[in-house]
């Protein structure tokens, strides 16, 4: 199966598509990433905080080391906890997840979060009673931009940000902001956001790109809500003979996203993989973009932290 990429700013290439690796363990891990080689795909989105990546790094070395990939072939991104936000330790940080994935670099190292936790703090999640820390996050940054020089990291980019956020280390940054991840789908389209990062040269990567199927609560919504059954999505899926994964995934790509979608389901690995051989129109496109209601998942027991991204509705666009 084949892939489009995204070029970087860097000049390296990222997968359209890629696995998330979130909230996956064990046995279930350990098939999910082999059958997604299998399947075409190339780019893994992995992070301390998902505390697995030493399983997805025992696998990918085993692909590399049976000869299946070049090491080159691999598009491996993790990301600073943020209870490693300290100059001290961010070295350190990178360190330990290159070991877990038994890379000698990483093709993207993201911060997590613009919001510091305490060093002792267990993180994720946020809960009320996580102890913060004031780190300015363009200090962390700076910190990033060590690691890209010294060859650790072939990019390096922020994950979670706002825009004004993203502008504030855009000033000072030496070394290009090569990604934003931030979740995106129908219902949370970030039109601005993607626009800004267009014209900063910044690839953006959608996570959750399919919204909550596994049933997550919507900020100030108190329940799940199922984006895939949407009438308008389901609409357009029937009109396409394709599921209402791919349209949506579609979307993400065609509008010159990446989109991370996690599935442990091998039918739906190349399902979601499959969408680079048809089209949706113009007015699929704004179908899909009007059905934004800027609802958002997530835990924001953390909105009193000082870096919150979330301030104003501006955020959210």
């Amino acid at each position: 199966m084949s892939c489009e990429f995204i070029e970087l700013s860097t000049g390296a290439k990222m997968p359209a598509i890629g696995l998330g690796t979130s909230q996956v363990q064990g046995e279930e891990l350990r098939q999910m990433v082999k059958w997604a080689v299998d399947t075409g795909y190339r780019l893994f989105d992995c992070a301390a905080a998902y505390k697995n990546e030493d399983m997805i790094g025992d696998i990918l070395k085993e692909i590399v080391d049976n000869g299946t990939l070049n090491r080159e072939d691999l598009f491996v991104s993790s990301k600073l906890p943020a209870n490693r936000h300290r100059p001290e330790v961010i070295r350190d940080a990178c360190l330990q997840s290159m070991k877990a994935l038994k890379v000698d670099y990483l093709d993207l190292y993201l911060i997590h979060v613009p919001m510091a936790v305490h060093h002792d703090a267990k993180w994720p999640p946020f809960t009320p009673d996580t102890q913060f820390e004031d780190i300015d996050y363009v200090d962390v940054w700076k910190g990033m931009e060590k690691l890209y020089k010294e060859g650790l990291c072939k990019a390096i980019g922020l994950s979670n940000f706002s825009r004004r956020q993203v502008q504030r280390v855009l000033d000072i940054a030496s070394v290009p902001v090569a990604v934003l991840q931030t979740e995106c789908h129908p219902y949370f389209t970030r039109v601005e956001t993607l626009s800004f990062c267009k014209s900063n040269k910044i690839a953006f990567m959608a996570h959750s790109p399919l919204g909550s199927p596994g049933g997550r609560p919507w900020r100030g919504q108190g329940k799940s809500i199922d984006i895939i059954n949407d009438p308008i999505i389901i609409e357009i899926a029937r009109k396409h003979n394709r599921t209402p994964a791919q349209v949506i995934l579609k979307y993400h790509v065609q509008r010159g996203a990446v989109a991370i979608p996690k599935s442990s389901s091998r039918d739906r690995l190349k399902e979601n993989i499959t969408v680079f051989d048809f089209a949706l129109t113009t007015e699929d496109m704004k179908n899909v973009e009007a059905l934004n209601k800027d609802y958002k998942l997530g835990n924001h027991s953390c909105s009193d932290h000082p870096n919150f991204p979330y301030k104003g509705p501006s955020d959210y666009q």
